[in-house]
């Protein structure tokens, strides 16, 4: 297999993105399960889960984290292309909080609100409901506490690759009496 890497020139700003790529990439536990999966709850339109994701009208309407992470696995395990292009899962994060701030085409954005984001929209994915109230703009403290709270039987494949969900609390000084 012949070196890959994530397109990232200046314009796009998908440095924050491509890191996200490429961690989820480098863990085998999370691909190798990740191959496997094949059944979700499609955000896409019908037709686009039929055809996939194939020209440029069907990418611009996309909503799915899963399809588009899964093309660009795809593309890294069997593409000809060097240079892979992240456009899919950016404008499937960008769609997904269309009206925010969050994850907007061209614009930089922060490496570990876009992990949660990911997981916690494959998370919706694989279990298939909202934890939320879909609506997407959501701010980060609500992102980790939707997979907090999110209870899956089986464990999802974020919940298995990643086990339970680990909240910081403050430790409070004792005051002295």
């Amino acid at each position: 297999m012949r070196d890959k890497g994530l397109h990232n020139d200046s314009s796009s700003q998908n440095c924050f993105l491509n890191c996200v790529i490429q961690v989820l990439w480098h863990l085998e536990a999370f691909r190798s399960t990740f191959d496997q999966s094949t059944t979700h709850a499609c955000k896409n339109a019908e037709n686009d889960r039929s055809s996939g994701l194939s020209n440029a009208s069907q990418l611009s309407e996309s909503r799915c984290v899963f399809c588009a992470l899964k093309g660009i696995f795809a593309e890294y395990s069997f593409g000809e292309q060097s240079d892979l292009p992240p456009d899919a899962l950016r404008v499937a994060l960008s769609n997904m909080y269309e009206g925010s701030s969050r994850f907007q085409i061209n614009e930089m954005d922060d490496a570990a609100e876009c992990y949660e984001a990911v997981l916690n929209n494959l998370h919706e994915l694989l279990v298939g409901r909202s934890d939320n109230d879909g609506d997407g703009d959501g701010d980060a403290d609500s992102g980790r506490r939707q997979l907090q709270y999110s209870i899956c039987e089986p464990p999802c494949l974020v919940h298995s690759c990643f086990g339970p969900s680990i909240t910081e609390r403050p430790l409070r000084a004792h005051a002295r009496l």
